[in-house]
């Protein structure tokens, strides 16, 4: 608190609230493929590769960016839990309701939902008439399930890279 010219100046809040959300400069919410891999009848790929490959297209695999689409402004808008409480959240976060952990383990399971569905409902491009005789259905992203299962969101520190 300052005194100047009969005027009080008490910034406690402001100092109290500015260090709460401070403390989350390090940390961050990751959300995709993290050391799971397919088995031997897959040659044991890392899931993210296959992910990358899929979002990104190859010689053979056409681009079906499941992970940009999935996050786009209109999906994640779509679920009300995110727009309204996120900003309670964060509130609560700067008043000291609530850490950055907290938030993010609460974030975090509905960011994994909202990817799950963009891989289950995705169907542009279409599989290949072969690829679909092999697999016996046409579902762009889903073969064996591994992708879709192995969805996951970590708490990230970025201190300890």
């Amino acid at each position: 608190m300052a005194r100047n010219s009969g005027f009080i100046k008490d910034t406690r809040v402001w100092d109290s609230m500015k260090k709460n959300l401070l403390k989350g400069n390090y940390k961050s919410l990751d959300v995709g493929f993290f050391d799971e891999y397919y088995g031997p009848e897959n040659d044991n790929l890392p899931v993210a590769q296959v992910a990358h490959w899929q979002e990104e297209g190859t010689e053979k695999i056409p681009k079906r960016p499941f992970i940009r689409n999935g996050f786009m402004d209109d999906n994640v808008k779509k679920e009300k839990w995110i727009t309204v409480e996120v900003k309670q959240m964060v509130d609560a976060v700067a008043m000291g309701r609530m850490t950055w952990n907290q938030l993010y383990h609460k974030l975090g399971p509905v960011m994994v939902k909202i990817m799950q569905k963009e891989i289950e409902m995705w169907s542009i491009p279409m599989n290949a008439p072969l690829t679909v005789e092999l697999k016996d259905f046409n579902d762009p992203l889903i073969d064996t399930g591994k992708m879709l299962d192995s969805v996951e969101y970590r708490v990230a520190d970025g201190r300890d890279l």
